[in-house]
């Protein structure tokens, strides 16, 4: 569903993400009046069957076209995270991750060891 048409159904008080894979659709996102992009996926993940694998390359030029804020998704987890982070463009605000903590036996102890690797990736 274009963002535009959630923005009318749901109004102006809602946050509404769009996930995009090119600089493209990120555009359109905009323009279409989404808050938010989910850029991917990043790498390969097993969460989604057809993902369309962009890379490191791919997000930051989607992160570099977008007027939004972007969060990264795909296949990315507590040995990438800080990586993904690095890419060194300022509206990539954060990471979604899923296969990362919920495929583990503890979500509390793999959230946390998660935030410790992107806290020490930022102070380095």
């Amino acid at each position: 569903m274009p963002a535009s048409i959630a923005r009318a159904l749901l109004g102006p008080d809602k946050i509404i993400g769009v996930s995009c894979e090119t600089p493209e659709q990120a555009h359109k996102a905009w323009i279409d009046g989404a808050d938010y992009i989910g850029c991917g996926g990043v790498y390969p993940t097993n969460t989604k069957a057809s993902n369309l694998t962009i890379g490191l390359h791919g997000l930051r030029s989607v992160c570099l076209a977008s007027k939004l804020p972007v969060v990264a998704i795909g296949g990315i987890g507590i040995s990438n995270a800080p990586t993904v982070m690095g890419i060194g463009v300022p509206n990539l605000i954060g990471v979604v991750v899923v296969s990362a903590i919920f495929d583990k036996e503890c979500i509390v102890s793999e959230t946390r060891k998660l935030y410790a690797s992107l806290q020490q990736s930022v102070s380095t």
